[in-house]
């Protein structure tokens, strides 16, 4: 039993980064269709969203790494 709680761990973990990944990039695709912003503003978000999902990679990993 303890075994099958790991394994479904591991892959409600592996479904929610790629869908943190999935939201990333549909903000991203989004927000390059804003007109009239500026090039400072649009960097700014791009960052954000790209370090949201590399935090969440990081920590995915740290998670497997440590099971």
């Amino acid at each position: 039993m303890k075994r099958v709680k790991g394994f479904l761990k591991r892959r409600v973990a592996d479904a929610v980064l790629v869908v943190v990944w999935l939201v990333v990039l549909f903000n991203c695709v989004q927000l390059s269709r804003l007109e009239g912003e500026s090039a400072t503003r649009m960097v700014v978000s791009y960052g954000a969203m790209v370090l949201i999902g590399l935090v969440a990679t990081f920590l995915w990993w740290r998670s497997r790494r440590r099971a």
